[in-house]
């Protein structure tokens, strides 16, 4: 028999709060609520796709398992390379919040190998951004994870702006400093 005095309050709640109301929501929720925003993440209207990658992000940044955390990096891949500084910059926050979240190794390396295309850019803003967020990854990773920013630095390392070439060699020398 269905206790209505518990179920009535419970749906209602999550009608006027909407998900966010339940930060620490099951994995298979969270994982659901991943796969109906990819389509949104992707939408040609910025709006649409901002709201769908800061709901991405609340998901990554809230979930507990590493595998919500991975699925939502993987969506963030396509707003962090997109041409719009008005998607790809929060893209760029959203992948740094979520690697530094956990402590697990392979969050933190697919949050750095999403971040190799805005480190790629031409416009100078975008890769100090992206050079700051390696930064805050690294801070919080050791071997692997120093190893991988190392890696994607490369490019803006040899970069002919020197805008871009003095914090990116900042910030291996912070990875390598770090990595023990």
């Amino acid at each position: 028999m269905v206790n209505w005095k518990l179920v009535v309050p419970t749906v209602a709640a999550v009608l006027l709060t909407g998900a966010e109301g339940f930060p620490q929501s099951s994995l298979g929720t969270q994982l659901a609520e991943l796969v109906t925003l990819k389509d949104k993440v992707g939408n040609s209207d910025t709006r649409i796709r901002v709201e769908a990658l800061h709901r991405v992000w609340a998901i990554g940044l809230a979930a507990t398992d590493s595998e919500v955390k991975l699925n939502a990096l993987g969506l963030l891949g396509e707003p962090v390379g997109s041409a719009s500084d008005h998607v790809r910059m929060p893209a760029v926050y959203a992948i740094a919040e979520i690697a530094n979240s956990t402590g697990d190794v392979r969050v933190k390396l697919r949050a750095l190998s999403a971040l190799n295309e805005p480190l790629q850019a031409s416009q100078v803003p975008i890769r100090n951004v992206t050079i700051d967020a390696v930064n805050s990854i690294t801070r919080s990773g050791k071997g692997d994870v120093a190893l991988a920013a190392v890696k994607i630095l490369g490019a803006a390392v040899r970069s002919g702006n020197t805008g871009v070439r003095i914090p990116a060699i900042n910030a291996v020398v912070r990875a390598v400093e770090g990595s023990h």
